[in-house]
């Protein structure tokens, strides 16, 4: 498969996320003090500003003219584990503030939103060792899933951070 194609795909993943980083960082900025007053909060933050970094990293490397798909494996993969490991110490934060915000009723309701952070970027991971493989189509396709899923993970708490940390 020609990386070629997915150009579009990329320039326009690179951009809408980082628009979202940008919003999720003012978002902070107004509400850093009700952020840290909760103590999942904080990892929460970052591990979504990570998923969306990753995002645009990705992206703008796969841009690179002749960029085969084995190095855009090795780019996705390093770049996505970095980023685990942020939403992975969110993950425990979140699990472990059995107070949390009043947001949260349930452990249930914890467990699910711990989980959810992680997923994006275990997809995004998965693609780029199914790109070192040689498994072209169906790495670039699970990177997209990922990158969609991390738009939808990042719009969900950038809310929670903007807007239902207030109440």
């Amino acid at each position: 498969m020609d990386l070629a194609t997915w150009v579009p795909f990329f320039t326009a993943a690179a951009g809408a996320s980082a628009a979202l980083v940008g919003l999720l960082i003012v978002a902070m900025s107004v509400n850093v003090e009700s952020i840290v007053r909760i103590a999942s909060m904080p990892s929460r933050a970052a591990a979504t500003i990570s998923s969306l970094s990753i995002v645009v990293v990705i992206s703008v490397l796969a841009l690179i003219p002749g960029l085969d798909a084995v190095w855009l494996g090795v780019v996705v993969l390093v770049c996505s584990l970095g980023a685990v490991g942020f939403a992975t110490d969110s993950m425990v934060r979140l699990l472990r503030d059995a107070g949390g915000h009043g947001e949260i009723t349930t452990p249930f309701e914890r467990v699910i939103r711990a989980v959810v952070g992680v997923i994006p970027v275990l997809v995004c991971a998965i693609g780029g060792v199914l790109l070192l493989a040689g498994l072209t189509t169906a790495g670039l396709v699970l990177t997209a899933v990922g990158f969609a899923l991390a738009f939808l993970v990042a719009v969900l708490n950038t809310w929670v951070i903007l807007i239902e940390i207030r109440r």
